[in-house]
């Protein structure tokens, strides 16, 4: 999958580049990623970024730049479902084998996103619309994110 990651442009300084893949300057970045439901309720999802930067490097002691490799491991699982209403729970965390910063982490391997999906089927007319509501945090940032997901088709 390739990401463009545009967060942070401008707060950076950096001059946008739309298609590069630079570390530095790049904003987009590979990752091959796998998933694999070890019950019918609960997913293993395993990320791993295999090229591209965005930020996903360690400065070195003489100055350069090694690259992190990050990977991001993610266990979500259903904890109750009635009807077309369904309620998930997930954890994640983001490591490196090769540096102590990742993509995600300033000095360590840590656990970057916890969180929980309501999940419900709303009749729209004859149609059938699934709706998703998604409470996110991030204890190493301390920051919350809350998502909706609407599947249209």
């Amino acid at each position: 999958m390739s990401h463009n990651n545009y967060t942070g442009v401008e707060e950076r300084g950096d001059k946008l580049k739309f298609w590069s893949y630079d570390k530095t300057q790049g904003y987009n970045f590979v990752d091959i990623n796998f998933g694999y439901n070890i019950t019918p309720n609960t997913l293993l999802y395993l990320a791993t970024i295999i090229n591209g930067g965005s930020g996903d490097y360690e400065v070195q002691n003489d100055g350069s730049l090694k690259n992190s490799w990050t990977h991001y491991f993610e266990v979500n699982s259903k904890v109750w479902e009635k009807g077309d209403s369904r309620l998930s729970l997930f954890a994640g965390g983001a490591w490196s084998f090769t540096t102590d910063k990742t993509f995600y982490t300033e000095s360590a391997a840590n656990i970057i996103n916890l969180g929980a999906t309501y999940s419900k089927d709303v009749k729209v007319g004859n149609y059938n619309l699934p709706i998703g509501v998604t409470a996110m945090w991030n204890p190493e940032q301390e920051k919350t994110v809350l998502q909706l997901d609407l599947t249209l088709f």
